[in-house]
C-alpha cells in the first residue's frame, strides 16, 4: 500500500505489516494530488515482485480548497523490488518525459507499461 509518501506491505493473512522506505523527494501520491501505482510483470525464474509509482507532487500539505492548474506536478517515477535486497536498497528514480498529476498506468503486451 502507498499513502502520501509512505508504503507498506500488509500481509492479510498474518494481519501484520512491513513499512517499507519512504519515496524519496518528499513524493506524495495521495489524493487530491493523486500519483499512481502498478505491479510489474513477474519474471521467471525468481517471480520477484516489483511496484513503480509515478506522479503526484512534492508540495507537503495542499488545501484541497487551493488546488488549480498551477498546482505543481512531479515527473518523478519510483520503483521498489519487494525482496530482502530490493528493500533494503529502496526505492529508485526514474522520469517521465513530463510531470504529471493522476496518471493511469496500463500493461501493454509487449512488458511496457503505458502512463497517460
Amino acid at each position: 500500500m502507498v499513502a502520501n509518501n509512505q508504503s507498506i506491505i500488509y500481509d492479510v493473512e498474518e494481519n501484520a505489516e512491513r513499512i517499507l522506505p519512504d519515496i524519496p523527494n518528499n513524493l506524495r501520491v495521495t489524493n487530491p494530488i493523486d500519483g499512481s501505482a502498478i505491479l510489474l510483470p513477474l519474471s521467471p525464474p525468481d517471480f520477484i515482485p516489483e511496484v513503480l509509482v509515478c506522479g503526484g507532487t512534492q508540495t507537503d500539505t495542499i488545501d484541497p480548497l487551493l488546488l488549480s492548474s498551477q498546482t505543481p506536478a512531479t515527473s518523478q517515477c519510483s520503483r521498489i523490488r519487494l525482496d530482502e535486497a530490493g528493500i533494503a536498497r529502496g526505492w529508485e528514480v526514474e522520469h517521465m518525459l513530463e510531470p504529471r498529476i493522476m496518471p493511469e498506468l496500463v500493461h501493454l503486451p509487449n512488458g511496457q507499461v503505458l502512463i497517460t
